[in-house]
């Protein structure tokens, strides 16, 4: 005869955490708070669903607001490759570090409307 097998129990995930998580607060203690949490996201998610292609300031990823496009030159040759792109997504970063021994010592992250002068 075959035994029955038992049901596996359910996995300690980081989505599992937020959602009881979220339960509680919800139900229990601060509704609230979760209610604002709520009408923050929901009012992002208009803006994403509202948005037009050739609007500016559009949103271009879900879980990461802040990134904007950043056009790129054809380059001195042509190539005809997979690696050259048009556009990419990010932030423009500059990066300070020490002459000899290539120490980090400073990082700024650049908004979209700022320049990076060159020296």
């Amino acid at each position: 005869m075959l035994k029955s097998v038992p049901k596996p129990r359910k996995l300690y995930t980081p989505e599992n955490y937020c959602q009881q998580t979220h339960q509680r607060i919800a139900t229990q203690t601060f509704p609230h708070i979760a209610c604002l949490k709520l009408i923050k996201r929901f009012l992002f998610y208009q803006q994403v669903l509202a948005q037009q292609p050739k609007d500016k300031n559009k949103i271009y990823s879900l879980h990461e607001p802040d990134v904007y496009v950043i056009a790129k030159g054809k380059g001195k040759g042509k190539s005809k490759g997979k690696d050259h792109k048009q556009y990419e997504y990010g932030n423009k970063v500059s990066i300070v570090s020490t002459k000899d021994n290539n120490i980090i010592v400073g990082v700024v992250s650049h908004d979209k409307t700022s320049t990076i002068l060159k020296p």
